[in-house]
């Protein structure tokens, strides 16, 4: 009998060990996303203490919650904003599985795209987004508790205004699971122009990459990294010549991930004959680089520049006439050094 006992053994929950159970297991949940090209998105996309990424990502929850593990360490002060492009925030299940701290899971909130490119497009035009959130939190409040005063009074009039005390208590180190969703003035913080996220990272199979890039890289600081994960190589091609072409990004590359799984035994230690390559998608990364135009920061570093240069003399010829000073200069010393 005892060959027909199963051996359990009890592992610590980590973004490695859930991606490679779901991929073994349930590969659709998280859209067959291995765990090299998990590992991979991190390492590109700069997650790390102290950072402030924008995820956007159907796989469940996966790409968030080994996001979270990362950045929402013990007294670090970084934040993830996992975007979603509907109304209702995408399923986050596995971050309910990954025992994450308390650090890392209040460090996660969620937010719409379209509300945070419209809050950064009212900050452009110098609207003051902060007293309008705080106007939108304000009515929020008022309405819980119009809502909750009216549970109130009809938990009376039924003779239960005690429900509340008769209920299911919670056990003793119970803790919230559930992610929050960002507030009007947690929106306004994170679409503010000053800050910008620190990094992109995309993995949706459901959204054309150039387009959704297009949409979110004004979000991010200038020069930050951007990744994005597809199953198929086509489409992070054509984004590819696309940003080359439209000049958005630099050091840009597409990586095909390869994995081969060993037997490992005594005498007996080779690659598995069934190794499936190709199946762990593509990653494209790059570095955004803001565009020229009035709101781009090219252009404002090259007016403060200008200023700089221009405050640095009394005369009017600027920046010109100081080179040609110099040159001037230049040719007698030449002339005085010669015997």
């Amino acid at each position: 009998m005892l060959k027909h006992l199963t051996r359990v053994r009890a592992r610590q929950p980590t973004a490695r060990a859930v991606c490679e159970a779901y991929f073994y297991k349930q590969p659709a949940v998280t859209n067959w996303m291995r765990y090299d090209a998990l590992g991979m998105l991190l390492l590109f996309g700069n997650v790390g203490a102290n950072a402030q990424p924008l995820v956007v990502e159907t796989c469940g929850g996966l790409v968030v919650s080994a996001v979270a593990e990362r950045v929402g360490a013990e007294g670090s002060s970084g934040r993830v904003c996992a975007g979603h492009t509907g109304k209702n925030c995408n399923s986050l299940d596995i971050a309910k599985l990954m025992n994450l701290s308390d650090a890392a899971r209040t460090c996660v909130v969620t937010a719409a795209l379209p509300d945070l490119i419209e809050a950064r497009g009212r900050w452009i035009l110098g609207e003051d987004v902060d007293a309008q959130a705080l106007a939108e939190e304000t009515k929020i409040y008022e309405s819980k508790e119009l809502a909750h005063t009216q549970k109130l009074a009809k938990m009376k009039q039924e003779g239960d205004a005690d429900g509340d005390k008769n209920g299911k208590e919670r056990k003793e180190g119970w803790r919230q699971k559930k992610i929050a969703a960002a507030s009007p003035a947690v929106v306004a913080d994170l679409a503010r122009p000053t800050e910008g996220f620190s990094s992109l990272i995309l993995a949706s199979p459901c959204l054309d990459p150039f387009t959704t890039l297009a949409k979110c890289l004004p979000l991010l600081a200038p020069s930050s990294p951007f990744v994005v994960w597809f199953p198929a190589s086509q489409p992070l091609a054509e984004t590819l010549d696309l940003l080359r072409t439209k000049k958005m990004a630099v050091n840009l590359s597409l990586h095909e991930p390869w994995l081969r799984k060993h037997q490992v035994l005594p005498g007996r230690t080779h690659p598995t004959m069934t190794t499936g390559a190709g199946a762990g998608g593509y990653v494209l990364s790059g570095n955004w680089t803001p565009p020229d135009g009035p709101d781009g920061r090219k252009a404002v570093d090259k007016t403060v520049a200008k200023d700089a240069m221009d405050a640095d003399g009394k005369d009017a010829g600027g920046g010109a006439k100081r080179a040609t000073d110099v040159s001037s200069a230049d040719d007698e010393a030449n002339k005085k050094a010669k015997p």
